[in-house]
């Protein structure tokens, strides 16, 4: 092996403990913008990844062991990806609901207590209407 080749795979190497700690850390994260930027950064790497099985076909590069690692390394990212999509659902999610919250808990102040009732009550209504209907009465609305 030599000194070229050494250093490609140590600088690699580092590279590849950065994006594991990039996303190690977006997956904890309740940032929304932490996770885009993972997301964005796994990205890069897959398609410099599919970049370089294209290159290596146009070539007629064959090292199985080398294939053999590229192929598991893709497999690891995109399954990093998809992860990291399902934090940035849940995160998105969270804030929908929380929103919701907030903006029944502003009607509820606004409002008089008659007006807000009726609205409440045509909301269960409609629930049932569409099959959405879940169990109000723990709700404290």
């Amino acid at each position: 092996m030599s000194m070229a080749s050494i250093e490609q795979a140590n600088t690699n190497g580092r590279q590849n403990a950065t994006i594991d700690a990039v996303v190690a850390s977006a997956l904890q994260s309740s940032d929304r913008s932490i996770v885009e930027d993972a997301i964005a950064l796994v990205d890069e790497v897959v398609d410099s990844m599919k970049s370089q099985l294209d290159l290596a076909k146009t070539r007629q590069f064959h090292d199985p062991d080398w294939h053999r690692r590229i192929n598991h390394a893709l497999r690891c990212r995109k399954r990093e990806r998809q992860q990291l999509q399902r934090r940035l659902g849940d995160l998105k999610r969270a804030g929908y609901a929380s929103r919701e919250q907030m903006f029944v808990n502003c009607a509820r102040q606004i409002l008089d207590p008659d007006t807000f009732h009726g609205i409440w009550h045509e909301v269960r209504c409609q629930e049932g209407r569409t099959g959405f209907a879940r169990d109000v009465s723990k709700e404290t609305y």
